[in-house]
């Protein structure tokens, strides 16, 4: 099992940190955090 962390994430406004889990090729868990809400978290479900 793999992790990858994104962090910055870069092109937005305000600084966002992306960390998921990998297994076997798919993603098992993801995360993100930041200090701005831009929508993106809602965008990310599902």
């Amino acid at each position: 099992m793999g992790k990858i962390i994104i962090d910055p994430v870069t092109r937005i406004e305000g600084h966002l940190k992306v960390e998921a889990v990998v297994d076997g090729g798919k993603v098992k868990e993801a995360k993100s955090s930041g200090m701005l809400f831009r929508g993106l978290e809602l965008i990310m479900r599902g």
